[in-house]
């Protein structure tokens, strides 16, 4: 995946997982809170469902590999529902940023409803500002999601966990591997686009910043032009386009929360950073 300057594990492992829909095995039977609701939102979070389904729902975040220390920043937008083949789904789009690099952006239409929940029926890709072109749909399953695949669902609790943003609520759960690379995930409904709030691997970890609605970051970049002009200093020429050194994204003004969020937000207006 050209255009990264990680080593690349966490990132594949993230993609994976966001990309690929893989259904861990049944819950353990020893899990150390029995709590239906945190279980079954897990469950569909891992299924690769799409959990807070409004258009223009939207969540920044911190992607870190451990092993070399870089970080990247991750933005995912619902961009509203569509059919394929009369399946029903939800358009998500998916934007990997690297501090000195150019975007990497998914956009697929994920199924919503029924057994099939979570399975990618169409989408696109777009390497730095190249044209965007058809996802291969058939070679999904050469991503790492499959790092969840043989794993139990256990759940530890409901948990207060610290952003940029103010605290949100969330469920702690982990899916225990046989190899005891044990994967956490925090999540919560009605707040991002997968319910991801964070996700620590033994790779990396991926953790929420801002979330909100509307605006530019609930939009598709799909179509935008190429940063001719940069305010930075830094560019990078490459064969698919010019590279700029990226800043951390900054919350926009004109977002808006999602709606009807609950008790899981609170100081959104709290900018990045503070």
């Amino acid at each position: 995946m050209k255009g990264f300057s990680c080593s690349g594990l966490l990132l594949l492992s993230v993609v994976g997982f966001l990309m690929g829909g893989v259904m861990a095995e049944s819950p353990a039977e020893s899990a150390t809170l029995n709590d239906t609701g945190c279980d079954a939102l897990a469950k569909r979070v891992v299924r690769g469902e799409v959990i807070a389904r409004d258009q223009g729902i939207f969540a920044w975040y911190d992607l870190q590999d451990f092993q070399s220390g870089d970080t990247l920043f991750m933005r995912q937008a619902i961009l509203g529902a569509d059919k394929k083949n009369k399946a029903e789904g939800v358009w998500l789009e998916t934007e990997i940023v690297p501090r000195v690099g150019f975007p990497v952006l998914y956009k697929v239409l994920i199924e919503s409803t029924g057994d099939k929940a979570g399975r990618i029926l169409d989408g696109q890709v777009r390497e730095g500002y190249d044209p965007p072109r058809p996802l291969d749909l058939k070679n999904l399953d050469a991503l790492p999601g499959g790092d969840l695949a043989g794993g139990q669902i256990e759940v530890v609790g409901a948990e207060s966990v610290d952003t940029p943003s103010g605290p949100v609520n969330a469920c702690h759960v982990k899916v225990i591997k046989p190899d005891g690379k044990n994967i956490e995930l925090w999540v919560a409904e009605n707040v991002t686009p997968t319910g991801i709030i964070n996700m620590r691997t033994p790779e990396g970890e991926m953790k929420l910043r801002f979330f909100g609605k509307g605006g530019a970051d609930g939009s598709s970049a799909m179509d935008r032009p190429p940063p001719f002009e940069s305010s930075v200093t830094t560019k990078v020429t490459t064969e698919s386009g010019t590279s700029v050194e990226t800043p951390a994204p900054e919350r926009p003004e004109d977002a808006k929360p999602p709606a009807e969020p609950g008790k899981a937000r609170r100081n959104f207006n709290v900018k990045r950073g503070e």
